[in-house]
């Protein structure tokens, strides 16, 4: 996939047309509005996950499992792996050992 768009629609949520790459990205950002938005499976419209060449043809399906297909069903793509959440920066204070005497 060198260039399109994915289309994402789902009951009361904002129909987005969003450029796209790569199947990887276009996983991605399926993911992200599934997740966001909260939908189900049932709540994406037809076309939810369509990936579109910039002539208007579809060139792939994003399932609601992130999965890429070719418009012939052909399952192209896994999703890729998530991305693990940064450590927390938060720091804990070591205390020292408590005085048994202290109130």
């Amino acid at each position: 996939m060198s260039g399109g768009y994915i289309y994402l629609a789902a009951t009361g949520c904002p129909t987005l047309k969003i450029p796209v790459q790569s199947a990887d990205i276009a996983s991605a950002i399926f993911q992200q509005f599934r997740d966001r938005n909260g939908i189900a499976a049932s709540d994406m419209t037809a076309d939810c996950g369509s990936v579109f060449a910039d002539d208007g043809t579809i060139v792939a399906k994003v399932s609601y499992n992130g999965r890429v297909w070719s418009p012939q069903g052909l399952l192209l793509q896994e999703p890729p792996a998530p991305v693990p959440a940064p450590p927390s920066r938060r720091r804990t204070r070591r205390r020292g050992p408590r005085d048994p005497l202290a109130g």
